[in-house]
């Protein structure tokens, strides 16, 4: 089995022999982390490894490749990332070593700079297209958030990243800089940023090392009220998701009826995914990805059936193994 990564074009991996960074492996890595999370934070990479001649300080800012096996040994990329600055540190028992971390978006903190603008007659594409091209990254929207009019929309001294983070709530939508791209696609579902559906991983119950469920905690409300202000008859109206108690109304008001439903719906969603929750830890696999499928095995009744991934960590660490800890939803229905 095996593994790649590079450190501004230096392969540091080295060829591992039997279990990954096993006590054979001529590899520089006694450690690698990756987080791939869901949502808008950026995905995170952690490395330690031993130091050697050809493996200086990087600046930072510099660019970390990773690859790692899936259950079937095939190695996968799971990120491009973008190193913040290194440490070092070093002693005659376990001699000197690096650590190096760095997140997969690379835009200088740029995304948080505040701005005022606004857009009209207009689409949801049209406008993630707009801010992605401010910060040179490639826009994903999901085909379902694509079409959406927008027929005014106020930035007001917020930043991009709190804006988009703020309209994806409203929209049922997650944003995220990852990978080059800024993804603004539908949250809870099971498919990837170009809408294909994602394959669901299926590990079997040998392949499970352990496992945490948890019941809902939280109000199931079976019905959202949200406001909207009617220009004409110069009112405060709702739209309505669901039907039956108990019910909740959103504290914000919207500015159309278009907006006040599909803020409705989309509480009423995140609601019902946020239902119920795993943890489990599986054998190592790349292809688990956050905003994944996966379905589980009837180890315990609770337990079987389909979820979404919402957080994933690839842990790789010296004669100790590879593992996989998941945090898991329930597929909305």
């Amino acid at each position: 089995m095996n593994l790649f990564v590079s450190i501004n074009g230096i392969d540091v991996s080295g060829f591992v022999i039997g279990q990954l960074l096993g006590n054979e492996s001529n590899s520089n890595l006694i450690d690698i982390s990756v987080t791939d999370e869901a949502g808008s934070k950026s995905d995170k990479v952690e490395l330690t490894l031993v130091r050697d001649g050809n493996i200086p300080p990087p600046p930072k800012g510099a660019e970390i490749l990773v690859m790692l096996p899936n259950a079937q040994g095939m190695l996968m990329p799971v990120g491009t990332f973008y190193s913040d600055a290194p440490t070092t540190r070093g002693n005659k028992k376990d001699g000197h070593q690096m650590r190096i971390s760095g997140t997969s978006a690379n835009m200088g903190g740029s995304l948080k700079e505040k701005r005022t603008q606004s857009y009209s007659n207009t689409t949801v594409k049209k406008v993630v297209e707009i801010i992605a091209g401010r910060h040179s990254l490639e826009p994903v929207v999901g085909d379902s958030l694509a079409s959406i009019a927008v027929l005014h929309k106020d930035q007001t001294n917020v930043s991009d990243m709190h804006f988009l983070t703020e309209w994806a709530k409203d929209l049922g939508a997650i944003f995220k800089p990852t990978q080059r791209k800024l993804l603004f696609v539908e949250k809870g579902t099971t498919k990837s940023a170009t809408g294909i559906p994602l394959p669901a991983v299926m590990p079997l119950a040998t392949q499970i090392i352990d496992y945490e469920w948890e019941g809902s905690q939280r109000d199931e409300y079976k019905m959202i009220k949200a406001a909207y202000h009617d220009q004409d008859g110069a009112t405060r109206l709702y739209e309505v998701a669901g039907e039956g108690e108990p019910s909740y109304t959103l504290s914000k008001s919207y500015p159309g009826k278009d907006e006040a439903k599909r803020a409705a719906d989309a509480a009423l969603k995140e609601g019902v995914a946020g239902a119920e929750k795993a943890k489990i830890t599986i054998i190592g696999d790349a292809s688990a990805l956050a905003e994944g499928a996966i379905t589980l095995p009837p180890l315990q009744p609770e337990l079987a059936g389909s979820w979404s991934i919402r957080k994933v960590v690839h842990n790789v660490r010296k004669a100790v193994g590879y593992t996989s800890k998941l945090d898991l939803e329930r597929v909305r229905s």
